[in-house]
């Protein structure tokens, strides 16, 4: 970050390296939401051991929960903090002064099992989930659509024009920036 910290996301929360010592935040410490959806608990400590690649249990696919399992990191650019996506506990966020706020479907966010992050160039911030894609401007969720049911996605990028590439199961889904009134 622009303070110098490395970060990591990690089966067993977060940590972060300030050049000589370490510090640690899990669940107990204010990351991720609650599991308010009564998800099962998932013990699993990688995907590895997954017998597939999607998190989601049983046929109504209600996804599962890990309370300190995290997938992705992203320093924010505009200076809200470091993001964390999350397995079952949504995206959470810790600021520059140290307070956790934690999304999750409850706030808009697609889906609460977190795979992946991206930022655009305008600052917004995109979430790919086990349904889907949200982004948020810093006030406001937004959901899109990718034309498939359901869409776990588990990576994204952003280009300089505003496109969002999200990588699903099988392909990848192009979305498009919105385009500036004549």
């Amino acid at each position: 970050d622009a303070d110098g910290h490395v970060w990591f996301g990690t089966e067993g929360g977060v940590s972060m390296f300030d050049g000589s010592k370490w510090k640690s935040w899990t669940h107990a410490d204010g990351l991720g939401a609650p599991n308010r959806t009564a998800a099962p608990a998932n013990a699993n400590t990688g995907l590895g051991q997954q017998p597939r690649h999607d998190l989601d249990i049983g046929k109504e696919a209600r996804g599962s929960y890990n309370e300190n399992y995290v997938f992705a990191a992203h320093v924010d650019r505009t200076g809200r903090g470091v993001w964390f996506g999350l397995w079952g506990g949504g995206a959470a966020l810790l600021s520059r002064d140290g307070v956790w706020t934690n999304h999750s479907s409850r706030e808009g966010l697609a889906g609460d099992i977190v795979y992946s992050l991206t930022q655009d160039e305008k600052g917004v911030m995109w979430f790919g989930t086990n349904k889907g894609v949200s982004s948020f401007d810093g006030t406001r969720w937004t959901r899109h659509d990718l034309g498939r049911s359901p869409a776990h996605v588990y990576a994204l990028t952003s280009t300089t024009g505003g496109d969002v590439f999200a990588g699903v199961k099988g392909g990848v889904v192009r979305l498009l920036a919105p385009k500036a009134a004549p």
